[in-house]
């Protein structure tokens, strides 16, 4: 994997959200990425910059799962544009995950499973989604079109 510009090598993947997705660390911000490493999120807040940062964190998603007493540490905070006439800006924040109690690191797993497009289980999903359609008993595959209804349009 890459190295990072704080010496440390990515040891996971990340993943992109595929349903709403938001952090709570100070502000409640909309989630970009998220690996078993960290994740990266925006956030709305003025264009001063922020100075303290809780030590723990949550995550959650619309769907009502969530994560909470997650420790968090900051690796960059910075603005990512500003587009408000009154002062305020949309700001990335990218978080690394802290030590992780053995119950953490089942929970995140499942929380990430659940809630992020991994390619890998999108492929096997539609795989099996599709196979019965194409299955057959001999060498070549057989598609027929759905009917189409009858009359005007």
């Amino acid at each position: 994997m890459k190295k990072r510009e704080d010496g440390r090598y990515e040891k996971f993947p990340r993943f992109t959200p595929c349903q709403e997705m938001y952090v709570f660390h100070n502000e409640v911000g909309r989630v970009l990425d998220i690996s078993m490493n960290g994740v990266t999120f925006t956030y709305i807040a003025d264009n001063r910059p922020p100075k303290d940062f809780p030590s723990e964190g949550m995550l959650f998603t619309t769907g009502g799962m969530y994560i909470h007493d997650i420790p968090f540490a900051r690796i960059s905070d910075h603005v990512h544009g500003c587009f408000f006439s009154d002062g305020y800006c949309i700001r990335e924040r990218r978080i690394r995950f802290g030590a992780l109690s053995p119950e953490l690191v089942r929970k995140l797993e499942g929380f990430i499973l659940e809630n992020a497009h991994i390619p890998q289980r999108s492929y096997a999903a539609r795989h099996l989604a599709y196979t019965p359609d194409y299955v057959t008993t001999g060498g070549a595959t057989h598609c027929t079109p759905p009917a189409r209804a009858e009359g005007g349009a």
